[in-house]
C-alpha cells in the first residue's frame, strides 16, 4: 500500500505504551538522514544499523526486510528481485536477472539464516542457499495478489498471504484458516508466524489483525485514526507480541512487544515498506529507497556521448541484462554488462529505424525515438567455441504501464557495435550515467 503524500500519526506514543502493556522509553533511530547517512534502514532499541541501499542507485523499490537469526544482520529485497545483504547476512543469490512475471513482495530466511525465499505477487516462490523449494501458488488462479510470506520454524514449508485474506500453506506449513471469506474493510498486507509454527497472524492495511491456530489475538490498530496505512507486521521472538508498521513510519506495539520508537515524526522522503524484529527487543524499519533518487546526469534534449566515442579500443563489454523501471518522476533504462562498460552515444533520431547490419526497416512503437549505441559491446562472446550468448533476454521490451517508454527494441549487434532504440510517447529530457558493481549504463527519461 502506498500513500499519496507525507502523512503522520500524531500523539500516538502514549496509546502504544498502554496497548503494549509495557512502559518503555523510545530509543532514537540509528541511521539519521539529518546526519547525512541517507539510509533506507532504521534501527531501534538494541538492533544495530549495519548498512543499507541508501547510497545505491536502485532499479526498483525496496519492498521487504528480514533479519538473521543472530540479530546481527539483515537482508533487503527489491521489487525486481535484487537482494542486498548486511552484517552477518550472507548473499545467496537473487532474482534480479530473471524475467519476472510479477514483482517480488517479500523475503523470509531459513531457520539458520543460510538461505532465504523470495515471494512474488503472482504466488511464485524462489529459493536460495539452503532454502528448499516446497511449491508455489503461481499455478493458481488467484483472486488477489500475494502480499507476504513466512517460513515455518523447521524451514520445511511456508505460508503465503494474499491481499483478500487468502492463505496458502505449502510444504510442512499447516493451513489454519484465512480471512478470504470475511468482509474486510481493507486489504491484508502481511503475515507472521508463532515461534513454534502452530499459528499465524494476518495484518490488514487499516490496522486490523486476525489470529489463527495457536496464535493469540493481542490487539490491533483498527480502532485508531491512522494517518497512513499499515504496511507490515513483525512478530516478537517470543511470540507474545507483535508490531505493526505504517507507511509514514508509525509503529504500533501490541501484546508484550515494547515500543522503542518510530519514524512518524520524521520528514521521510519515501514510504516505509517493512518492519523486522531483531533477536531480542529491537527492530528495524525499511523504506522504499527510491523516491528520494534523482535522475542521473543533467537531463535535457541534447545528444550525449562518452568522451572516447566512437574510437574506444578497450575490451568488449558483454551485455547480460536490460531493464526498464518506472520511478517517481522519471523512467530508467539499464544496460548491465559482465565486466567492462562500453563507450556510448544517446540521441534522438527520426524514423524510419533501420536494423544493423541488414538495413531492414524495424517497426518501433512510439512518437519519438531515442537511439542508444554502445561500442565495443555485444550479447555474444565470439572468442569461445561454441559461441557464448551472454544476453538471453528479449529483443523487444515493453515499458511498464505508467512509463513514458512504449517499447525498447534491439536494432543491432554487429562487429562489436550494439544499438537499441526506445520508442517514447514524445521527446522528453534524458540523462546518462555509468555505474560499476555491476557495470551498468543508465538512461533516465524525465517526463
Amino acid at each position: 500500500m502506498r500513500r499519496t503524500g507525507l502523512m503522520r500519526v500524531a500523539a500516538i506514543c502514549a496509546v502504544l505504551l498502554v496497548v503494549g502493556g509495557l512502559a518503555a522509553i523510545p530509543a532514537a533511530a540509528q541511521g539519521d538522514p539529518a546526519q547525512g547517512d541517507d539510509p533506507d534502514v532504521y534501527a531501534f532499541g538494541p538492533a544495530p544499523f549495519l548498512g543499507s541501499t541508501g547510497q545505491l542507485v536502485l532499479d526498483a523499490p525496496i519492498v521487504d526486510l528480514a533479519g538473521t537469526p543472530s540479530g546481527l544482520g539483515y537482508w533487503q529485497v527489491a521489487a525486481d528481485g535484487g537482494v542486498f545483504a548486511y552484517g552477518d547476512a550472507a548473499f545467496h543469490g537473487s532474482a534480479g536477472q530473471l524475467d519476472l512475471a510479477s514483482p517480488i513482495v517479500a523475503i523470509t530466511p531459513t531457520p539458520d539464516g543460510s538461505g532465504y525465499w523470495l515471494f512474488a505477487a503472482d504466488g511464485g516462490v524462489f529459493a536460495y542457499g539452503n532454502a528448499a523449494f516446497h511449491g508455489s501458488a503461481a499455478q493458481l488462479d488467484l483472486a488477489a495478489p500475494v502480499v507476504d510470506g513466512v517460513a515455518t520454524p523447521t524451514g520445511g514449508g511456508y505460508w503465503l498471504a494474499a491481499a483478500d485474506g487468502g492463505t496458502f500453506a505449502l510444504g510442512d506449513a499447516e493451513f489454519l484458516g484465512s480471512a478470504a471469506n470475511l468482509p474486510l474493510a481493507a486489504p491484508v498486507v502481511a503475515i507472521g508466524s508463532t515461534p513454534d509454527g502452530d499459528g499465524y497472524w494476518l495484518a490488514a492495511a487499516d490496522g486490523g489483525t486476525f489470529s489463527y491456530g495457536g496464535a493469540d489475538f493481542l490487539g490491533s490498530a483498527a480502532d485508531l485514526d491512522l494517518a497512513a496505512p499499515i504496511v507490515d507486521l513483525a512478530v516478537g521472538s517470543d511470540g507474545r507480541g507483535y508490531r505493526l508498521a505504517a507507511a509514514d513510519g508509525g509503529v504500533f506495539s501490541l501484546g508484550q512487544a515494547p515500543f522503542l520508537g518510530s519514524l512518524a515524526g520524521d520528514t521521510l522522503q519515501e514510504d516505509v515498506t517493512a518492519i523486522a524484529s531483531q533477536d531480542g527487543l529491537g527492530y528495524w524499519m525499511a523504506t522504499t529507497g527510491v523516491s528520494a533518487q534523482l535522475p542521473v546526469g543533467r537531463p535535457d534534449l541534447a545528444a550525449k556521448q562518452s568522451p572516447d566515442f566512437p574510437i574506444h579500443q578497450g575490451p568488449v563489454a558483454f551485455l547480460t541484462e536490460v531493464r526498464i523501471s518506472a520511478l517517481q518522476g522519471f523512467d530508467r533504462i539499464v544496460f548491465e554488462f559482465e565486466e567492462a562498460i562500453p563507450d556510448w552515444q544517446v540521441r534522438y533520431v527520426e524514423p524510419p529505424i533501420f536494423e544493423d547490419p541488414t538495413g531492414d526497416v524495424l517497426a518501433v512503437d512510439g512518437d519519438a525515438f531515442l537511439a542508444i549505441t554502445m561500442l565495443p559491446a555485444s550479447a555474444f562472446d565470439l572468442s569461445q567455441i561454441p559461441l557464448r550468448e551472454t544476453y538471453t533476454g528479449p529483443d523487444r521490451i515493453r515499458g511498464p504501464a505508467s512509463s513514458l517508454i512504449e517499447e525498447l527494441v534491439k536494432t543491432g549487434d554487429f562487429e562489436a557495435v550494439m544499438s537499441w532504440v526506445a520508442g517514447l510517447e514524445g521527446r522528453v529530457p534524458f540523462g546518462v550515467a555509468t555505474l560499476s558493481g555491476p557495470p551498468r549504463l543508465i538512461v533516465d527519461l524525465v517526463g
